[in-house]
């Protein structure tokens, strides 16, 4: 037996309000989720994964305005915003030792280990992803230093633990290496008092991949864009 058809306007007002607002709400979330599904395949589409070594110098005006060395990489991925301007986002790790301030006879060695990410905005003056580019952006980082001052029989490895943050500044330059870009680069981070490390340089290179994500154009009969 069929269903007894009923009109909308048969139904009490306050009933077809809420059915009108459902259905009103729920295509709206369709479409909201449809635009947001797009955006995100056309982001990831034009990323590049990085990934290289650098060496960083850190600058400490404390210890004999000495420059210790740290050697390590990163792995990033930089995604595209506009025309010309794209964000990168490093994951950094670096090691380095170096002999203790103040040992006289120089048999303690200092370990450093920094952690951290160091995003920035990158504005490429001609086209993103190719040729020059300068960066604006932040570093945040673990800091950790065994044997920051001479050990004693009470503690025979001390250590100082953390957090150093940064305003960096960055030049560099992309080239095409066979399937990716090849990137050299020279950073430059200005730091807070508080830093145990108030001025550090990092200089590398990395080479990325562009990701395989493609979106596609539909053309109709027409010869209008859908």
């Amino acid at each position: 037996m069929d269903r007894p058809y009923i009109r909308l306007r048969d139904v009490p007002r306050y009933q077809s309000n809420l059915v009108y607002y459902i259905m009103l709400s729920t295509k709206i979330r369709g479409r909201v989720l449809v635009v947001l599904f797009f955006c995100c395949q056309s982001l990831v589409a034009q990323t590049y994964v990085r990934v290289g070594p650098s060496v960083l110098g850190n600058y400490s005006p404390w210890f004999e305005e000495d420059v210790y060395l740290n050697i390590g990489g990163e792995i990033s991925a930089e995604f595209s915003l506009a025309k010309k301007i794209t964000v990168n986002i490093p994951f950094a790790a670096h090691y380095g030792e170096h002999k203790l301030h103040g040992d006289v006879n120089e048999t303690v060695f200092t370990e450093n280990r920094l952690v951290g990410i160091c995003p920035e905005i990158r504005y490429h003056p001609r086209k993103r992803f190719k040729n020059m580019f300068y960066g604006l952006g932040g570093e945040i980082k673990h800091f950790k230093s065994v044997n920051f001052h001479p050990p004693s029989n009470a503690n025979p490895r001390p250590f100082l633990v953390g957090w150093e943050y940064y305003l960096g500044f960055s030049i560099g330059q992309n080239r095409p290496y066979r399937r990716g870009v090849l990137t050299p680069y020279l950073n430059f981070g200005i730091g807070a008092n508080a830093n145990e490390y108030p001025v550090n340089a990092r200089v590398g290179f990395t080479y990325g991949f562009q990701s395989n994500v493609k979106t596609k154009k539909r053309f109709n009969k027409s010869k209008s864009w859908q």
